[in-house]
């Protein structure tokens, strides 16, 4: 089991094995970040699982965004191919995501030819959308919950850095870094927020978000 100590105030976690304290508390601070900096985190686990030139687009203030039920795009190897990925982020905190979301992503990658699909979520699958996801072949949809996102991230020393003495501690410069002056932290909530954003990761290079509005893609008018 992890140890968990503090030192001059600052909560450290053991870096030996299987850490749900950590990934407690850094889910703490992903749901307490806006949803660009949720974004932008997301797509860096991608970026970290071997992703490439992943894209997070959300637009709109009603939470909805302009590409038709997906906010990232990504490009992956398989072979000597490049392949499509899309992927939606819930940052819902407790609430398991639907069966619904799973269709909607498959539909999107039917119109979208895109050859994956991945949901990503700080929370939990219903039971029915686990099955909606494991019974797709010809759409297949990956889904990432809340364990597996801080699993991947404290692999990664993403959000985390060196605590001294063997332990990890949650980076706050880190994700002080990741705010939008104007937003600011907000509390944590079960359902996601939207901001216009577009974050461009790309590989051997450094993250970086642009603020601004997304032209549609079919060149109309929003």
């Amino acid at each position: 089991m992890s140890r968990k100590r503090t030192i001059m105030g600052d909560t450290t976690f053991s870096k030996r094995g299987p850490n749900p304290a950590l990934q407690r508390a850094l889910r703490k601070e992903l749901a307490a970040l806006d949803f660009a900096g949720f974004a932008k985190c997301a797509g860096l686990a991608l970026r970290a699982s071997g992703y490439r030139d992943v894209q997070v687009r959300r637009t709109g203030k009603d939470g909805r965004n302009r590409d038709g039920g997906w906010d990232m795009d990504a490009n992956f190897r398989a072979g000597l191919l490049s392949m499509k990925a899309i992927a939606q982020v819930k940052q819902y905190d407790g609430v398991p995501v639907q069966k619904r979301y799973v269709d909607e992503l498959r539909g999107s990658m039917l119109r979208s030819g895109a050859h994956q699909g991945i949901l990503i979520t700080l929370s939990t699958f219903s039971e029915a959308a686990k099955a909606a996801a494991a019974c797709g072949t010809i759409a297949p949809v990956h889904l990432i919950d809340g364990e597996e996102l801080t699993e991947v991230l404290i692999a990664h020393g993403i959000g985390v850095a060196e605590g001294g003495r063997g332990s990890l501690r949650i980076d706050k410069r880190f994700f002080g870094g990741l705010e939008d002056p104007g937003q600011g932290r907000r509390e944590p909530a079960s359902d996601s927020r939207s901001l216009v954003t577009i974050v461009v990761i790309q590989a051997n290079r450094p993250a970086r978000i642009e603020w601004g509005e997304k032209r549609p893609s079919d060149g109309r008018t929003p």
